[in-house]
């Protein structure tokens, strides 16, 4: 079983450790290309695409416009260049207006190459949701259910389209069963991370961080995110330790800082990590943001004003 595994991973890095009882798995019933070329570039893309950063999504495109190349009928590939585009608005300052009708382009091609193709038809689901077609969401997330009831990203995505919904003990049960499918997966985790955090479950919180940051520690987010749930139980010290370790990757996480100090009434600590925003990001209005708001939580009105840009 692991050379299988191997297989399916050699061009995504080492196969990663998983949970002793995870269902992780493919279901893969014929050779989706002949080409194994194009066969690469689709799984780095995907491998990609599973990061979930801006520079990551855009290099994931690359790749299955690549694979699509170099076989124009490999309807995984238009699946995932149809997932790149879908999710690319969310990690970055690409417009839906743009982005969506190239996904749905994409999904659509792939759904005429292979009408049974699971991953197609979650793409499409995909697109749907975007549109707020809800029922056709579901419709389409329930058929690539049916046809690979192993594929992670329809029962995650359908879990959205269930909470949209209002049924949110299915979306639960849909949550939890893609977790279960993919623990592994930096989106998954992230989002049960949050969850929890926001149900006040630390503990089990506090693990999904810590294995995002096992996962992918070069994602600046994933300290700022643990950062703040040590925050909530108290732990300074190790607060900003972790916002630490995040400005190292990403100053952006200046931002993060500054509350972080702010939360612990720290006024010099929070003046002195927005004042470092503001160097980093001198064009971004959000960095002054931050100081006037530090300013004005401490009573300093005038200064908060002062700090106002004219942009």
């Amino acid at each position: 079983m692991k050379e299988k595994v191997s297989f399916l991973f050699a061009d995504w890095g080492p196969v990663p450790t998983l949970p002793p009882h995870s269902r992780f798995f493919f279901v893969r019933k014929r050779r989706p290309t002949e080409n194994v070329e194009a066969f690469n570039y689709y799984s780095r893309g995907r491998h990609l695409w599973n990061k979930r950063t801006e520079h990551d999504l855009r290099k994931a495109i690359e790749h299955f416009e690549r694979a699509i190349e170099l076989d124009s009928a490999y309807a995984l590939a238009w699946s995932g260049l149809a997932d790149g585009w879908a999710i690319l608005p969310g990690y970055s300052d690409a417009l839906n207006s743009e982005t969506l009708p190239k996904a749905r382009k994409a999904a659509e091609r792939a759904l005429q190459i292979d009408q049974n193709l699971a991953e197609a038809h979650a793409s499409l689901g995909l697109m749907l949701w975007d549109e707020s077609d809800l029922q056709g969401a579901e419709r389409e997330f329930q058929r690539s259910i049916e046809l690979n009831s192993g594929y992670h990203w329809a029962h995650y995505w359908n879990s959205k389209v269930l909470g949209r919904l209002g049924r949110f003990r299915e979306q639960t049960e849909q949550e939890n069963l893609a977790f279960e499918l993919n623990p592994m997966s930096i989106a998954l985790v992230s989002n049960r991370a949050t969850r929890k955090k926001a149900t006040y479950e630390f503990q089990e919180a506090e693990e999904m961080y810590q294995r995002l940051i096992e996962i992918e520690p070069n994602r600046w987010t994933s300290y700022t995110g643990y950062a703040d749930l040590l925050a909530m139980t108290d732990r300074k010290e190790e607060a900003l330790k972790q916002c630490s370790l995040a400005v190292r990757i990403n100053k952006e996480a200046y931002n993060n800082l500054a509350y972080i100090y702010d939360r612990f009434g720290d006024f010099d600590g929070a003046r002195w990590a927005a004042n470092k925003y503001i160097e980093f990001a001198p064009d971004n209005p959000n960095s002054y943001d931050t100081r006037g708001y530090i300013y004005a939580l401490y009573g300093q009105l005038d200064s908060a004003i002062a700090f106002v840009p004219i942009l």
